[in-house]
């Protein structure tokens, strides 16, 4: 016996009408958004892992796509892992043998500081003795400008500058695993730009 038309609890097939399709196109498209959206977060995460050899065997699917969108981006963390953070010195020798340090101790210097004279020492030679210039005269001025001490004397110049020297110096980390207390901690020089005036 065929169910009355109009009875609530009668559920029509997907086949009684022509708007019920089991496919509908917003369907479609919404599935085909889900898996393009699910791709270029895959594609995303697996960008941001270092390189290793399970990365290298995906890169091919993805990498196109991370070119071509414009989310490429170099990561440059683990470059040197062996290597503590290089230190950074400017130091000068007076006509008299002594070392001074003009621009201060690098230990004292602001981080705006620290990373100007590091763009110094990893750019142009020309800059960076430019400026090694400026430090001699800027010492020069201030020691021209003390004026007289508290009972009227006048100061005693101090010896002229020499020498100014600005200078990287790095040190070797341990390999994984191993006792920082076995190391030679010692930092060895790596790039040294001196102006003799």
């Amino acid at each position: 016996m065929a169910a009355p038309q109009n009875n609530p609890l009668h559920r029509s097939s997907p086949t009684d009408g022509p708007n019920d399709r089991r496919f509908s196109s917003a369907g479609i498209l919404r599935g085909l958004f889900s898996l393009v959206l699910a791709f270029h977060f895959a594609a995303i995460f697996l960008h941001a892992f270092p390189w290793s050899p399970f990365v290298a065997k995906l890169a091919p699917y993805y990498l196109g796509y991370i070119n071509v969108s414009g989310q490429q981006q170099v990561w440059a963390m683990y470059k040197s892992p062996f290597h503590f953070d290089p230190r950074f010195e400017i130091e000068a020798t007076d006509t008299g043998g002594n070392l001074i340090k003009p621009f201060g101790s690098s230990a004292d210097w602001q981080p705006r500081k620290l990373y100007f004279v590091e763009s110094l020492l990893m750019s142009n030679e020309e800059f960076a003795v430019a400026f090694i210039k400026y430090i001699g005269g800027q010492y020069v001025l201030a020691d021209s400008l003390k004026g007289r001490n508290a009972a009227g004397e006048a100061l005693q110049p101090a010896l002229g500058l020499k020498e100014i020297r600005m200078r990287m110096l790095k040190s070797s980390a341990p390999p994984h695993g191993e006792s920082r207390m076995r190391l030679n901690l010692d930092y060895v020089l790596e790039k040294e730009f001196k102006v003799s005036l």
